[in-house]
């Protein structure tokens, strides 16, 4: 009984862990690609600033 309990507890552990992996490559993704969405937004502002300038 107190093997059963102990597999299920490790087995609980090694789920836990797997799914916070999957949360941190999606967390990862999501990152990437606000950081593009920034770069972008940075770049297109700068034009602006540039254009009004002129």
């Amino acid at each position: 009984m107190r093997i059963i309990l102990w597999l299920a507890l490790i087995a609980g552990v090694a789920l836990w862990a797997l799914a916070l992996q999957r949360e941190l490559a999606t967390v990862r993704k999501h990152r990437a690609m606000y950081r593009e969405a920034a770069v972008r937004m940075e770049r297109r502002l700068y034009e602006l600033m540039q254009s009004s300038q002129s």
